[in-house]
């Protein structure tokens, strides 16, 4: 994969702080945004994909980048480009795809 015009962002939630007597400090915590790789973005508005049990699920954008093990379902991610910081993407992970002869990871948002 050659092409990476976007930047893939993790949200994590941030705990918020507490004072001597155990009170929270407010504007503290909240989410914040990790930055995790380079990226590729696919949009694929007009694929339905069908799960078992008949359910339909209807990602939107799929997602190549080199090869993670540590997204999993239901996080919660980002995409931006790189230049501009425009937002492209943004949702819960609905499935990845670990491709390991090619060595890279398909997300679908």
């Amino acid at each position: 994969m050659f092409v990476k015009p976007h930047k893939l962002y993790k949200k994590i939630l941030v705990p918020s702080e507490k004072d001597e007597n155990g009170d929270i400090i407010p504007g503290t915590g909240g989410e914040q945004e990790v930055y995790l790789c380079d990226c590729f973005l696919h949009d694929m508005t007009t694929e339905m994909l069908k799960a078992f049990a008949g359910t339909g699920i209807n990602p939107t954008h799929y997602i190549n980048l080199d090869r993670r093990d540590d997204l999993t379902e239901n996080n919660q991610i980002v995409v931006r480009e790189k230049e501009t910081d425009i937002l492209r993407g943004k949702g819960p992970i609905l499935k990845v795809k670990l491709l390991s002869v090619l060595n890279y990871t398909q997300i679908y948002i």
